[in-house]
């Protein structure tokens, strides 16, 4: 299913309809493992607002991993050190591409200035973040749509200071 190179570039406007199928699609199929069909509607209905979208790909640091020529992932970083977005395609799971995608973050990251990085995890993504030299600083509770999600701060140290 790899059989190209992955790529990664800066995600463009004409990339947003192609962006929004994957987050939905991934967040119906990898996150059912973990969400109850309540909360998987509630978070994949944040698709339809594409001028929150429109807006995240102009302000942040925000790529896409490319196999083939195929978007198989993406992910957002704000000026503020924040990994705002991480979404890798169901079927290219467990092969790298989210890994190189947080390494593109964190060398911007660097190349800002920022001493760490912060995202807030799903309980799915909380091993991939944990594994990857992330911690825990608060576990809480966030509502989208009126339907409550467990959710973790989380934090990590690029360099010493």
């Amino acid at each position: 299913m790899t059989k190209g190179i992955t790529f990664i570039r800066t995600a463009t406007q004409s990339d947003l309809s192609l962006i929004l199928h994957l987050f939905t699609d991934t967040i119906l199929n990898v996150n059912a493992a973990d969400y109850t069909r309540e909360q998987l509607n509630a978070w994949s209905s944040a698709a339809a607002n594409k001028d929150v979208w429109l807006t995240k790909l102009e302000q942040d640091y925000f790529i896409v991993a490319l196999i083939d020529e195929e978007i198989t992932g993406f992910a957002s970083l704000t000026n503020e050190g924040a990994v705002d977005l991480l979404y890798v395609h169901k079927e290219y799971q467990r092969k790298g591409i989210a890994a190189s995608l947080l390494r593109q973050l964190e060398q911007k990251a660097n190349a800002l200035g920022l001493n760490e990085i912060t995202t807030d995890a799903s309980i799915t993504a909380y091993p991939f973040f944990l594994k990857h030299g992330f911690y825990v600083t608060e576990e809480y509770v966030k509502q989208r749509n009126g339907v409550d999600f467990l959710n973790r701060k989380m934090k990590k140290r690029l360099r010493l200071g």
